[in-house]
């Protein structure tokens, strides 16, 4: 009989998180996969906050659970899939930054990956795909999309499930998204196993650890948007022990000097409770752990900019 508990307690918790996934969307409008890139990345608005990181980043922070506790402020999800905290970002990310926000403000997820070097290529592969494609190109991808939908692969192909899973697990897992159109996806994998990305996540952190680098990028950058008047909140999305290990070990992630060098440089560290949260796959939040996150981020920071408090639902 013991046997079955532990099958039983992994399907009780997919089962809660496929529930979950429209939850964590908030009221978002649902895009397929191709929009969803396109639009993350042109969105064709600038926004008064944005959500800069990696895949832990879009898929573990909700611009429309926090919108409701930041007075009225737009925000979006600007996070890629192995996505690095470099220039190319940062540059892109300020185009999307409204200047006439009060103040405006961006929220970078960190991660060991996220300060790393790419070792030939690009820094964001992801972002430098979609920002070659012209006007004309995103044009013609929407209106052929209703004729191309199964025949032909699109201008540019959605990397999301192949990075997210290669190397992680077997044919079997099962891999459910809902993509917003304001750069989110609320995801869970079936089975849920938070030990499945550990071992991709040991040879990627072997290969590319955090880069001094990137790290003194990161820094300045910081410097520059608190001296121009944007406020920078830094969070390290949460990840299980062992995940923390692999970060702190291979990846030479010293969470104490980046908060230490971050703050003087004037950046808001965000320190939250975490400990309810939990990953789907050892480094990627369920969606009800993505929602709960994303409201405290957001009020953390209406506290910080002493916006007036959400209103009791």
């Amino acid at each position: 009989m013991k046997r079955l508990v532990w099958p039983v307690v992994l399907s009780l918790v997919v089962a809660g998180g496929l529930r979950t996934l429209t939850g964590a969307m908030g009221d978002s409008r649902t895009v397929d996969s191709r929009t969803f890139w396109r639009l993350k990345t042109h969105p064709g608005q600038q926004f008064d906050g944005l959500l800069v990181g990696d895949s832990r980043t879009y898929r573990g922070l909700s611009p429309t659970v926090m919108e409701p506790f930041l007075s009225g402020r737009r925000v979006h999800n600007l996070g890629y899939s192995s996505g690095r905290l470099s220039r190319d970002l940062f540059d892109h990310a300020e185009g999307l930054l409204n200047p006439e926000a009060q103040p405006p403000f961006i929220v970078l997820g960190l991660s060991a990956h996220a300060l790393s070097k790419a070792k030939q290529g690009p820094e964001n592969p992801q972002l430098a795909r979609y920002l070659d494609l012209g006007d004309w190109e995103q044009r013609l991808d929407l209106w052929a999309r209703p004729l191309t939908q199964h025949v032909f692969r699109p201008l540019v192909a959605d990397p999301t499930v192949a990075l997210q899973m290669a190397r992680q697990g077997e044919g079997r897992v099962r891999y459910h998204q809902r993509f917003d159109e304001r750069g989110f996806v609320a995801s869970i994998t079936e089975p849920v196993d938070p030990q499945r990305a550990l071992k991709s996540y040991g040879k990627t952190l072997r290969e590319h650890p955090v880069d001094p680098g990137v790290v003194r990028v990161l820094i300045d950058r910081v410097a520059r948007w608190h001296k121009a008047g944007v406020s920078v909140y830094i969070l390290r999305l949460p990840v299980p022990a062992a995940m923390d290990d692999l970060e702190r070990g291979l990846g030479g992630f010293d969470e104490r000097q980046l908060r230490m060098d971050l703050a003087r440089a004037g950046g808001h560290w965000l320190g939250l409770e975490t400990k309810d949260l939990s990953t789907y796959d050892g480094s990627h939040l369920d969606p009800e752990s993505a929602r709960r996150l994303s409201q405290r981020v957001a009020e953390a920071i209406a506290t910080d900019l002493s916006l007036d408090p959400a209103p009791k639902p």
